[in-house]
């Protein structure tokens, strides 16, 4: 009798459990739903450590990504597809991880695998095309795009992909074509108003940039980048304070964001909280030594400290592609300040 009042015992123990994950992932799903992947992360944190199926940890390492925790993502995402080999969207968000590496090859094999399995998957067929556009296969990202439109003619995300792609090849007309063809079947579309903005950006209409990337803001809280960009416009502008506050917002969504993180320091830099600044850059280069964003924002601190012995060495370790003119310029300054007239005017 007490040996088959403990297997009952048991059995209402594990009825309990399950009950529970399931009632905890179904809330998970419900946060990333509602682009709440910070409050995802908070309750899948726990749910991983008893519950090894792919979609815990599917859902943890979209959640940990949304949030700008790239490394512990990847681990998650791998421990998903173990779980199931076909795992479309955990293989998609591994190729979104490695095109944000900029390892663009790598980050194709996640997406053609993904497409073997579900061939007309558009998610995953706006992800390719966003990274060929990145690689700069315009054409094949255009080629991969079109074809999406033939699956599904009113996505609108679909046509914000297209205008990425013609952005990246530098035809803003085109690609404020398709951000507008978006907004006509969604006028709600945050991710083609944030498009317009980067196209004014580049026409160095800065003033309605900065208008588009709040605009997408509104339309979508979540939508991460729209703050980023929008500090990075009001730093430009000398709106050290507003940019602050557009930064916090951006690391609000993704609290685990190095770029994030690195774009604080240089912004509280300038507002004259030099100690904070240096402590929060320290902080990530300690987490993260190579990173070229890190080091970036490093080296500019330490060339408006005239520490330009420091600079230079730090700027060496961000490939060019990282580089903004700002970069350029304070690298040719630093050359000059150091004695170096050639390389000062070689790179200006």
């Amino acid at each position: 009798m007490k040996l088959k009042k403990t297997l009952t015992l048991a059995i209402l123990a594990f009825v309990f459990t399950a009950t529970s994950l399931f009632a905890q992932l179904e809330k998970a799903q419900t946060l990333i739903s509602k682009g709440d992947y910070v409050g995802a992360v908070n309750v899948l944190k726990d749910v991983v450590k008893t519950d090894d199926s792919y979609d815990a940890n599917y859902l943890y390492g979209l959640a940990l990504y949304k949030t700008g925790n790239i490394k512990d993502a990847e681990v998650f995402l791998n421990k998903a597809l173990k779980k199931d080999d076909e795992g479309v969207m955990a293989m998609k968000i591994l190729g979104d991880i490695y095109s944000s590496k900029k390892q663009y090859d790598k980050a194709d094999s996640y997406y053609k695998s993904a497409l073997k399995v579900d061939a007309e998957n558009i998610a995953v067929l706006i992800s390719r095309g966003t990274n060929y556009s990145l690689a700069g296969k315009v054409d094949d990202a255009i080629n991969v795009l079109t074809l999406a439109t033939t699956i599904s003619k009113e996505n609108a995300d679909v046509y914000v992909g297209l205008g990425d792609a013609y952005y990246y090849r530098r035809a803003f007309q085109l690609a404020s074509d398709n951000y507008n063809k978006a907004l006509k079947l969604n006028s709600k579309n945050a991710g083609a108003v944030f498009g317009l903005g980067r196209v004014y950006y580049r026409q160095k209409k800065y003033t309605e940039a900065l208008n588009q990337f709040l605009d997408a803001a509104k339309l979508d809280a979540n939508y991460a980048d729209a703050y980023f960009e929008a500090a990075r416009l009001l730093y430009f502008n000398e709106n050290y304070k507003t940019a602050l506050e557009n930064i916090d917002k951006f690391l609000a969504l993704k609290p685990s964001s190095i770029d994030g993180k690195s774009y604080k320091a240089k912004i509280l830099y300038y507002l004259g909280q030099k100690d904070q600044a240096e402590a929060l850059i320290d902080e990530v280069l300690k987490a993260e030594p190579n990173d070229e964003g890190a080091n970036r924002i490093k080296a500019t601190i330490d060339f408006e400290q005239k520490e330009y012995t420091n600079a230079l060495s730090e700027y060496g370790k961000v490939p060019e592609d990282f580089l903004e003119i700002e970069d350029f310029i304070n690298i040719s300054k630093t050359n000059l300040a150091l004695g170096d007239t050639v390389k000062a005017l070689a790179i200006l």
